[in-house]
């Protein structure tokens, strides 16, 4: 080898290795920090930890060092070839070099007169000041266990003119125990929750569905663990009409650990009329269906612009099953142009995105959103890879939701903005149990755990519903022995009995109730005759092309019925 070359790669070591140990916390790694993650890691927001000072940080030197390389922290999931988005906090190759390199290095203090000025932040808001704070008025008690529906508390305004937005902020009361919010703008005569007081935590079984366009309240922004509120561009601002009232959509989590939250809302009103009004807008499918076990079902969503608006910001909505994400505008007689991709969406950090440069948007253009849902046993996170999933609130549904902020003139109306497609009718629980369905077990367990088969290892057994609310049921034990005699009333009683034992049938019409998730069976004609004129009541569960039927059949024992629909 050269001598020259033998030198040069011999003192290489030595030269990174003094790179490395040049590499201080407050020359070098704080004003990254600084410039990416401060904003969360610090006392009251959503990170754990805190990276204001060396002593706090010095701790975390490695978990740094293994979260920068594998580029899960910042939290940022845009496929970087797609789109270009303002608030993208990803490190550079140098920042991501610096970090490691300190680590590397033994995570030295340094001179703390190298260190830059410490950010000022205003305690409690991201936003800074605000011009007015609004708070639920009473703290909401979260119970230790079990499933909260979605709560809506009603917060007015008392604003006597109209207002203009320029920077919104959510802050939950408890963060531990606040999936997410909500807040909407209820506007002045809307008729929604207009029975509900102030302050009181109500559900909304008729989630907007019988509102007028002008009742309807706009959507002012949303609350998820790890996103950072997103402040709006020089001349743009949101719109609260004089005499609006705030409406706080939240959902609770329970954690083990019953506590209190009292969430609030922080506003700063624009200093001059804005040029531009920014509203949010959402396209979804509420007619998702996911089938069990598919690793990866696609769902599709779309509006077509009805006027000229500029998209700004996209904000990807699934829950546990949701796999990846994707925003395309199509223009008549061109190719579809993807604005965004989550290849690898997160449930945990649902990021918002903000457009570096706004999307000029025609009137005609198609805005389309797809998602993938990953309902396997793969997906670690996956509450049950064998169900059926479609949409609703809680995270073991699932949703598909792609929001997005548009800018248009002061004056238009934003409900006037996008037409969506007729959602393609979903069928009813109701239809879902149309068809016929063959028995494949009976199992009755008593209340010490004893387990009985009066049908057998393999029973023989029918029942049928059909679109006219009409149902009819048989169940018989395959190994039924013959009797003697050729009339069947000519039985003896052993074999009458024998008989009834091992075979039942009944008749008459059904109902279904989603909400208990019961079918009750209104029996006009049985063999058993105390059947007669009766309900005969069932739990019920589709699982792929199976229906368990379960009903009480005795003090303390229950009876598991495994039907499988016949093709």
């Amino acid at each position: 080898m050269h001598a020259r070359l033998f030198l040069r790669l011999t003192m290489l070591p030595l030269a990174l290795s003094a790179a490395s140990a040049a590499v201080t916390f407050h020359k070098d790694v704080e004003p990254v920090l600084q410039a990416r993650c401060q904003g969360c890691h610090r006392p009251g927001e959503a990170a754990p930890m805190s990276f204001l000072t060396y002593a706090s940080t010095r701790p975390f030197a490695k978990a740094i060092r293994a979260a920068v390389l594998a580029k899960k922290m910042p939290p940022w999931f845009a496929d970087a070839p797609h789109g270009t988005f303002a608030n993208d906090p990803s490190l550079t190759p140098q920042e991501i070099e610096t970090l490691v390199a300190w680590a590397d290095s033994g995570a030295a203090a340094g001179n703390p007169t190298d260190a830059p000025p410490p950010l000022r932040f205003v305690e409690g808001w991201s936003i800074g000041k605000p011009d007015t704070v609004i708070e639920m008025p009473a703290a909401y008690q979260v119970p230790a266990t079990g499933v909260i529906d979605y709560q809506h508390i009603i917060v007015p305004t008392g604003f006597t003119q109209d207002k203009w937005v320029q920077a919104v902020e959510i802050r939950p009361g408890d963060r531990r125990v606040v999936h997410h919010i909500i807040a909407f703008v209820r506007p002045p005569g809307s008729s929604w929750l207009r029975d509900v007081a102030p302050g009181v935590p109500v559900t909304d079984t008729a989630r907007l569905s019988k509102l007028k366009a002008d009742e309807m309240p706009e959507f002012l922004l949303s609350y998820t663990p790890g996103r950072p509120p997103v402040g709006l561009n020089p001349g743009q601002a949101r719109f609260i009409k004089a005499g609006s009232d705030i409406v706080f959509q939240i959902h609770y989590t329970p954690n083990g650990k019953a506590v209190e939250d009292r969430s609030k809302l922080g506003l700063i009103f624009a200093q001059a009329p804005p040029r531009e009004r920014v509203a949010t807008l959402p396209i979804n499918n509420r007619g998702l269906v996911i089938p069990p076990g598919a690793p990866n079902h696609r769902v599709e969503a779309s509006a077509t612009a009805l006027a000229p608006l500029r998209l700004v910001r996209m904000i990807p909505h699934m829950h546990l099953r949701g796999k990846a994400f994707e925003v395309r505008i199509v223009e008549e007689g061109a190719a579809p142009e993807v604005l965004l991709r989550v290849p690898k969406y997160d449930f945990n950090w649902q990021n918002a995105y903000s457009l570096a440069k706004e999307k000029q948007i025609k009137p005609g253009t198609r805005i389309e959103c797809t998602g993938w849902y990953d309902n396997s046993a793969n997906n670690p996170f996956n509450p049950d890879p064998k169900a059926e999933v479609r949409w609703g609130d809680q995270s073991w549904d699932e949703m598909m939701l792609g929001y997005v902020d548009v800018a248009i003139p002061v004056n238009v109306d934003p409900q006037s903005l996008l037409l969506r497609p007729a959602p393609a009718p979903s069928p009813s629980i109701k239809e879902r149990f149309i068809g016929v369905w063959t028995l494949l077990s009976v199992e009755a367990t008593s209340a010490n755990g004893t387990i009985t088969r009066s049908y057998g290892e393999k029973p023989i057994g029918r029942i049928t519903y059909d679109k006219a609310g009409r149902m009819s049921a048989l169940l018989m034990a395959p190994d039924r022995k013959k009797i003697a005699a050729v009339n069947l009333r000519d039985a003896t009683e052993a074999e009458a009995r024998g008989i009834l034992q091992a075979f039942t049938s009944y008749y008459g019409t059904f109902d279904v109730d989603p909400v208990a998730k019961t079918v009750t069976h209104h029996v006009e004609l049985a063999l058993h005759p105390n059947w007669t004129g009766t309900d005969l009541v069932r739990t019920y569960e589709f699982v792929g092309d199976k229906l368990i039927l379960t009903a009480v059949t005795a003090p303390g024992t229950s009876t598991r019925l495994v039907w499988q629909r016949q093709e």
